[in-house]
């Protein structure tokens, strides 16, 4: 899937910095664990690829997985599912938010109160790449600064999307920031019960 850069997309509203970062391959559980179960807060490296084949994610309810430095995170798996509360949080550490990537050869489910989080001064990036998509908690990327830009948010899937829980955030500053985007492409039916808040 080719993925634009959030420099890139923002590039018509406001000059911004570009973030790069070196991938580093790592893992969050035992190599053959499946599934791979996150049973406690950690923090990760910017940069960091977690990459777990045919096997499945699970951060378990109430835990956060923050991603330190500038916020860039890629993760590939068969199935990720966030549990009640469970978080990922990328706040970047330069005014503007990380880039939080999920890439789900099967479903991509966030359960109740659960949460990913790119906000900060301006806001990051967030993108679903997977076969559904089940969403009862939030996508969260708000400028938390007046002249703060709003999010990228990109979701593409090949069968269904629903979005509950409490929604998707991607608003701007309510000075001179820009606008937030998003990015919906579905093979399938999307439903959506929750507010989606680009302003």
């Amino acid at each position: 899937m080719l993925r634009p850069s959030l420099a890139a997309v923002r590039l018509a509203c406001t000059l911004g910095i570009v973030l790069a970062s070196a991938p580093a391959w790592a893992q969050l559980c035992g190599p053959t664990d499946d599934p791979c179960v996150v049973s406690a807060s950690i923090n990760v490296s910017s940069g960091s690829v977690f990459d777990l084949g045919t096997r499945d994610l699970i951060i378990a309810a109430n835990k956060v997985l923050t991603v330190q430095g500038a916020g860039v995170l890629v993760v590939k798996a068969r199935n990720v599912l966030l549990d009640d509360g469970a978080r990922i949080v990328a706040s970047g550490n330069t005014g503007t938010g990380g880039d939080v990537t999920l890439e789900a050869s099967g479903t991509i489910t966030l359960d109740p109160s659960s949460r990913i989080d790119v906000s900060a001064g301006s806001a990051g990036a967030i993108q679903l790449s997977a076969a559904s998509l089940q969403m009862n908690g939030q996508l969260r990327a708000n400028a938390t600064t007046r002249d703060g830009d709003g999010a990228f948010i990109s979701i593409q899937t090949s069968g269904d999307v629903v979005i509950a829980g409490t929604g998707i955030q991607g608003s701007a500053g309510d000075r001179f920031g820009c606008g937030g985007f998003m990015d919906l492409v579905s093979d399938g039916s999307v439903l959506a019960s929750a507010p989606i808040e680009f302003m």
